[in-house]
């Protein structure tokens, strides 16, 4: 039988957004839409504004919904994901960063996959025939890793954990 995301309040581990998406102290709610099923509604993540998502993929573990495009309180939302761990009662929301939520679109499985003199790339990912790895905000070379901390932590990054439950130490 596979379990449903647990309705209700989230209490904030981790909050990165831009500031002026950041003056709610109020922790997030999440409750079933009354008419549909498969739709959910996030309060309190966008300054008090409510966001809807959609069951994308359920399995024993967790849940993952997609957040259409929208705009709430003047914020367009492009992208957006809501993944919960049932077992740790955790859910993390990720709005306009593509990567956290890639394979929600079909349009992440339309890119091309290319073997060459120069490695292989798959997507927006390059794997050099000199070992190097680039993409989606990361490079890894025989110099290090460079991380391209403004791609990676656009958007809004939320993880919270379910009020009540037993928090990680």
């Amino acid at each position: 039988m596979v379990k449903t995301l647990r309705l209700g309040t989230y209490e904030q581990t981790s909050f990165i957004a831009p500031d002026h998406l950041k003056d709610s102290e109020n922790d997030l709610v999440i409750t079933q839409d009354p008419q549909a099923s498969k739709k959910i509604w996030v309060t309190n993540l966008v300054a008090g504004a409510k966001i809807y998502a959609i069951v994308h993929t359920k399995t024993e573990d967790n849940i993952v919904y997609k957040i259409p495009a929208q705009m709430v309180n003047g914020y367009a939302i492009t992208v957006g994901c809501v993944m919960y761990d049932i077992e740790e009662q955790k859910v993390v929301v990720s709005i306009n960063n593509k990567g956290n939520c890639y394979g929600i679109s079909q349009s992440d499985y339309d890119k091309s996959v290319s073997i060459g003199k120069d490695g292989i790339k798959a997507g927006d990912i390059q794997v050099g025939s000199n070992g190097t790895i680039k993409g989606n905000g990361a490079d890894i070379s025989k110099d290090g890793v460079k991380v391209d901390t403004k791609k990676i932590m656009a958007g809004v990054q939320y993880v919270g954990q379910k009020a009540g439950s037993d928090k990680e130490d």
